[in-house]
């Protein structure tokens, strides 16, 4: 798996405006968008991946964000997906 193959599978919550926000639609296609890099690439995605894909895709989605914001941003939800990756790499 590149950084590309898993920017493409997260690319349809990303591109959304509202991406980086709890809202329960937001919340649901980041969940799908996991989904969908799971069932390609397995559940042992490491956080740093997650981090590498999203950044570097938000950046290009979204290039009016302030560096720093996006960067934290990127970092709690990158964290939250390694999380639910290592729940589902030792539950299966």
């Amino acid at each position: 798996m590149t950084i590309e193959d898993l920017q493409e599978c997260l690319k349809p919550w990303l591109q959304i405006e509202t991406w980086h926000t709890s809202h329960p639609r937001d919340q649901k296609r980041f969940h799908l968008a996991l989904n969908d890099a799971f069932s390609k690439y397995g559940v042992a995605i490491d956080g740093d991946a997650f981090e590498d894909a999203m950044y570097s895709l938000a950046k290009e989605l979204h290039p009016n964000w302030d560096e720093e914001h996006l960067l934290s941003t990127v970092q709690g939800l990158a964290i939250h997906a390694e999380l639910i990756s290592s729940y589902l790499y030792d539950t299966n």
